[in-house]
């Protein structure tokens, strides 16, 4: 069995006029947000082997904060330029080119793209708030047959749900 964890980027900052979107940084909420759902996989034991970001700044700041509470390695953190103004076919050929060995990955992007493509593979609405996370489990261990029939929804979790005490 494999875990995927689909999360979106914390709330980023819109206060820089003219700021490129891709330069978008994280705001003080998208700050506190990330260090604590990093918190929360760290007790849950939530802890992919491994991390794919869109480059996109508030995106990978996000990945980079709970990469760090769950002390995983910063430097392999994979920056994947297809996941920036993309589709689910781009997050699905991600995901079905892992190698077998990778247990669990988290992917980092954005919405709509992130809700779509949770909607999709769960069967159901999901509208994922900012530094929300989709968690999934793949039956079987081969990532190239993930599908909608191959992968079941185990939970939402956002900044608003997680307990950390």
């Amino acid at each position: 069995m494999k875990i995927v964890y689909i999360i979106r980027h914390a709330k980023s900052d819109w206060s820089i006029e003219g700021q490129g979107d891709i330069d978008r940084p994280l705001n003080a909420r998208g700050y506190k947000d990330a260090h604590n759902m990093g918190l929360y996989f760290k007790k849950k034991n939530f802890i992919p082997q491994a991390i794919i970001s869109s480059p996109a700044i508030r995106a990978l700041t996000t990945a980079l904060i709970i990469s760090e509470e769950l002390l995983f390695p910063k430097n392999r953190v994979q920056i994947e330029a297809s996941l920036y103004e993309s589709g689910i076919d781009e997050y699905l050929d991600i995901l079905k080119s892992l190698p077998e060995e990778v247990g669990s990955v988290g992917i980092f992007g954005h919405n709509p793209i992130v809700s779509d493509l949770s909607s999709s593979l769960s069967g159901q609405a999901i509208e994922m708030p900012t530094c929300a996370v989709a968690r999934f489990s793949l039956e079987g261990d081969k990532w190239n047959s993930l599908s909608r029939e191959s992968i079941k929804f185990l939970e939402m979790i956002t900044p608003k749900t997680i307990n950390l005490t």
